[in-house]
């Protein structure tokens, strides 16, 4: 058995899959139409962080408007969390002032927490302000909830793939 765990977007796991490189991966929905086979896995919310020790002091619900004036580390063009981002910024008519394109959540983390900026995240990536002090988490107002699911060919899984999938949905279910 090979695992190989990749970090693609959306868009590239569904090709990849279509193209036979890769078996099942997890995406962000909407779909893109490479999609084969999709299965809802988990939804969430997207929070915004930033380091404690910086002298912003953010409300405990943040809004759009709040944070289109801060500087925001974002995941790159391209993304489906990007582009949830960038449309909920458009329905509400706002443009966000400075923008530092990053290729993964663990980055933008990282630098939030040296106080380069707000990083804006998915909620299961920051439990709680707990499990690092030297972050601070707040919720965000006006985003739309995020799904996951899991994608994979079409047609049966082989018996290594489906106990793969079924050993991701009872570690979600525990």
């Amino acid at each position: 058995v090979r695992l190989r765990v990749w970090n693609k977007t959306s868009s590239e796991i569904c090709a990849m899959i279509k193209g036979g490189q890769v078996d099942l991966g997890v995406i962000t929905l909407p779909a893109p139409a490479e999609a084969r086979s999709l299965q809802p896995y988990h939804s969430y919310r997207y929070a915004a962080v930033f380091a404690a020790q910086s002298a912003r002091s953010l409300p405990p619900v943040v809004t759009l408007g709040a944070l289109a004036a801060l500087n925001l580390l974002l995941l790159e063009r391209g993304t489906r969390s990007r582009d949830l981002l960038e449309s909920a910024f458009l329905r509400h008519r706002l443009a966000p002032r400075s923008v530092m394109e990053l290729g993964s959540v663990d980055v933008q983390k990282d630098l939030a927490r040296i106080g380069v900026g707000v990083a804006v995240v998915p909620d299961f990536s920051v439990r709680g302000t707990g499990d690092d002090p030297r972050l601070v988490r707040r919720e965000i107002q006006g985003l739309p909830l995020a799904r996951l699911a899991l994608a994979s060919r079409r047609g049966p899984p082989s018996r290594i793939i489906e106990a793969f999938r079924d050993t991701l949905l009872e570690a979600k279910a525990s």
